[in-house]
């Protein structure tokens, strides 16, 4: 499937940012041109990326994101 396939490229090609991970501040936006470039990037990164991709296929996602001090989603796009 369309998201079988992308999932597999991402975690197949792209690494965890750790450095980028202890720096990005507040009100961070992904760029995903920019981790398809360098191959690298964190959680929201790596989510925006697929649900970039996804969206440029006819498939229904939604992207929730958190606070990692907190299970609850603060925000949802659908």
């Amino acid at each position: 499937t369309v998201v079988a396939n992308v999932y597999n490229y991402i975690i197949s090609n792209v690494t965890y940012d750790y450095d980028k991970a202890t720096s990005v501040e507040s009100g961070y936006i992904p760029v995903v041109d920019e981790l398809l470039t360098t191959q690298k990037g964190i959680c929201f990164d790596f989510n925006a990326t697929f649900f970039v991709v996804i969206l440029t296929n006819p498939t229904t996602l939604c992207i929730i994101l958190h606070n990692n001090r907190n299970i609850f989603p603060q925000s949802e796009f659908c």
